[in-house]
């Protein structure tokens, strides 16, 4: 696929102009385009070329530049089918509820109540009921061995 440096109204874009975007930037999209593309990651895409280089901030929760779930858990080459997952700093837990299509069970944990609550509300309105989001924080977590398939620490550190 092909973006140009223009978003469609229907993405959340404008039609101003943006510089090309980065070396890296287009390397990651080729490689997300080399399957096959929903409408939202083609929206995606396509904000990705109107912004990355322009210096301004992709809408979402802290404001960068991240991927859709399903791309970026995709990135990681990982079959979560089945497998329980405990996502550590999950936030609102986007990449939880990403996993949880795909996984047993998802444990998101993070420090932050309000995030907590917002992924939990996210989870009620996307109807995912295998995600349970608990506070804590990623030093003083007290899991028993082997209790995960697969642990994510992503934008944590």
């Amino acid at each position: 696929m092909r973006c140009s440096g223009r978003t469609s109204k229907s993405c959340g874009g404008s039609r101003a102009r943006s510089p090309p975007t980065t070396s890296a930037t287009r390397s990651w999209i080729r490689s997300a385009s080399t399957r096959r593309a929903t409408a939202s990651v083609r929206c995606f895409q396509a904000q990705v070329n109107a912004t990355a280089s322009s210096g301004r901030t992709f809408p979402g929760g802290l404001g960068f530049l991240r991927p859709p779930a399903e791309i970026e858990l995709g990135a990681y080459g990982l079959d979560l089918r089945g497998l329980r997952v405990a996502d550590i700093g999950a936030g609102e837990g986007r990449l939880a509820l990403g996993a949880a299509r795909d996984a047993a069970s998802v444990l998101a944990v993070d420090p932050d109540r309000g995030a907590l609550a917002r992924g939990r509300a996210a989870a009620r309105r996307q109807g995912v009921s295998n995600v349970k989001f608990s506070e804590g924080a990623a030093q003083s977590l007290r899991l028993p061995d082997a209790s995960f398939d697969v642990v994510i620490f992503s934008w944590t550190l």
